[in-house]
């Protein structure tokens, strides 16, 4: 059997990988450099505990080189050729438990220098002793390692020059701007260093922390300033801020509250942390979707990320986590119910939809939250606590265009009618009785309100017997019967209700044009088509006498012009009611615009 051989490893192939398909922008070789950095020191500090870490960056205008230092644990020979000089190694693999202490895990960070330099230096001097080296790769596949002699302190130095298009877009100006993107919340102190006309510049990159040890204590105590800090963040002035925390406390944070109403179906971009160090400003998944109202900074040491370093894998870890925070999101709005009032308006003022979505599940949050709910009703927005100091029973309609129809009764007759249609909001309303015993929901339509209105006397029944009976023969092949009411207001002139068989039926005429509109499947459908050949009443069309139109219509004499003024206002009512017309509907009104053509003609 032949002996088993290396693959061949093409590294500038595995450096358009990198650029191509593993980072999201050429940038990260700032972060990957940063990060190396931090973790030679985490593990110095393992090892040494009175331990004071020291890292720098400097930048030489006039090479375009970037120089790296730090004063961590270094590398010994035989670590050099085992993490540098192999694809995939990474000496925080060996260390085991200690590995929570390092950000990195994959031991391919220094790879992606090769994205804007042709060749990597290094000289680093283990924390163990022994010998300095001096270790240079090039993009080409080739490296080198040097013996040095000992250096003054262990540590690392790192010596990028940069290709000439890639000096452009990194310089004394962005450098230290990505340091500080990357690199702002990292307990170890960075500084960067330039020169300018000759004279060094310097900074310290990470001089702010807006992550205590106890968050709560933190929001109590300094509230105001965290407010400002989510304000730099994110540019917005936030209604609130929320303390984020997972049972463990090795995922903190804070949620700031929007203070402007957003999309449910938006995906909200969170600022992330791995160990202080930037995972990314875009993570939409570490909170729960129907958290879309705030935006958040967190920190964790728990989560794993994945290989590019940019987002979390999503396992069993990430989804606890998720649904942890999002407690604490609950939490708050249970607790604000009682504690600030003002807030809370504001706040539901804005994002009462978010609020209604978590209540729909959450009972304990529903009992609290669904007094202060508002509903869109036929007197205007009103929470159901107003709601009930009017009505006793609960009344509402789903269907948008049968609100259209009845909310101009409805404000006639004094009644109070709550559109259901938007968001979750039937749902919330029948569950009503969890919170008040004994109330009662009804969903009504058109017909309730007919039903108010009295029938005809005997007297007006026999005087437009003659009229009814040819409106009714109209329309009877169209499934729609003829009533006349005394309705209120009398500029209405008709109002249509059509039955469920007559929204069966025309929903699965319509099912290209109104995907709204009810759709039966299977035997379903067989069954309706089958009600559609024969007759029966699918809609009524009721005509208010109390209209002056009306009134004209029954003292027309010609048969003839009763006939086509009944289709005409069948006609309108159903295009009032946005219902979609049929074939022979269409067939309907062309006749009748031809008719009175002629006439005028």
């Amino acid at each position: 059997m032949p002996a088993p051989q290396n693959f061949q490893v093409h590294l500038s192939g595995i450096i358009n990988l990198l650029s191509d398909h593993l980072y999201s922008s050429d940038q990260v070789f700032v972060r990957e450099l940063l990060q190396n950095a931090v973790d030679a020191c985490s593990a110095r500090s393992v090892l040494e505990p009175d331990f004071q870490p020291s890292i720098s960056f400097t930048f030489l205008p006039d090479t375009s080189t970037l120089q790296v230092r730090d004063n961590g644990i270094g590398l010994n020979e035989e670590e050099i050729t085992t993490f540098l000089s192999s694809i995939g190694a990474s000496s925080k693999r060996e260390l085991g438990a200690q590995r929570e202490h390092f950000i990195g895990q994959f031991g391919i960070g220094l790879l992606s220098c090769f994205m804007v330099c042709e060749n990597i230096e290094l000289q680093t001097q283990s924390f163990s002793g022994g010998p300095a080296y001096k270790w240079t790769g090039s993009e080409n596949g080739t490296f080198q390692v040097e013996e040095l002699p000992p250096l003054e302190e262990a540590g690392t130095l790192v010596n990028i020059q940069l290709k000439a298009h890639k000096a452009k877009k990194f310089d004394a100006e962005s450098i230290p701007r990505l340091l500080k993107y990357y690199g702002q919340l990292l307990a170890y102190p960075i500084h960067f260093y330039t020169f300018l006309n000759g004279r060094e510049v310097s900074e310290q990159i990470n001089t702010r922390f807006p992550f205590p040890e106890d968050i709560k204590a933190a929001i109590s105590d300094d509230r105001q300033e965290l407010l400002q800090y989510g304000k730099d963040l994110f540019g917005f002035m936030p209604l609130d801020v929320i303390a984020l925390e997972t049972p463990s406390g090795d995922t903190q944070g804070m949620a700031y509250i929007l203070p402007h109403e957003c999309n449910p179906g938006s995906r909200p971009m969170h600022k992330v942390y791995l160990k202080r160090m930037l995972l990314s400003d875009k993570i939409d998944d570490i909170l729960p979707p129907w958290a879309f109202f705030v935006r958040a900074v967190i920190n964790s040491s728990e989560l794993q990320p994945t290989a590019s370093r940019e987002r979390f894998y999503e396992n069993e870890t990430l989804e606890k986590t998720r649904k942890s925070l999002g407690r604490c999101i609950r939490s708050y709005l249970i607790r604000l119910h009682d504690n600030d009032p003002v807030i809370r308006d504001n706040i539901f003022f804005n994002h009462q939809n978010a609020i209604k979505q978590m209540a729909e599940h959450d009972e304990e949050l529903y009992r609290i939250m669904i007094p202060h709910f508002t509903f869109p009703t036929s007197g205007g927005q009103m929470t159901i606590r107003e709601y009930r100091q009017k009505n006793e029973m609960i009344r509402h309609v789903y269907d948008l265009d049968e609100y259209r129809k009845i909310v101009s009764l409805a404000k006639q007759s004094n009644d109070l009618i709550i559109l259901s249609r938007y968001n979750n909001d039937r749902k919330l309303l029948e569950r009503l009785p969890l919170v008040y015993e004994g109330v009662k929901i009804e969903p009504i339509s058109t017909m309730y309100f007919m039903d108010r209105f009295g029938e005809l006397s005997f007297q007006d029944q026999a005087r437009w017997a003659d009229f009814l009976a040819i409106a009714n023969e109209v329309l009877d092949e169209h499934g729609c019967r003829v009533q006349l009411k005394y309705i209120s207001p009398d500029n209405l002139p008709s109002i249509l209700n059509v039955t469920q068989m007559g929204l069966m039926k025309r929903g699965l005429l319509q099912a290209d044009t109104d995907p709204e509109l009810p759709q039966l499947p299977g035997v379903w459908s067989n069954i309706a088509n089958a009600l559609h050949q024969g007759a029966g009443q699918n809609a009524s069309l009721f005509l208010n006498i109390n209209n002056e139109l009306i009134q004209q219509l029954l003292t027309l004499k010609a048969v003839e012009t009763q006939e086509m003024f009944v289709k005409f206002l069948y006609l309108q009512a159903l295009m009032l009611g946005r219902y979609t017309l049929m074939e022979e509907e269409l067939a309907m009104l062309n006749d009748g615009i031809m008719k009175l053509m002629l006439s005028h003609s």
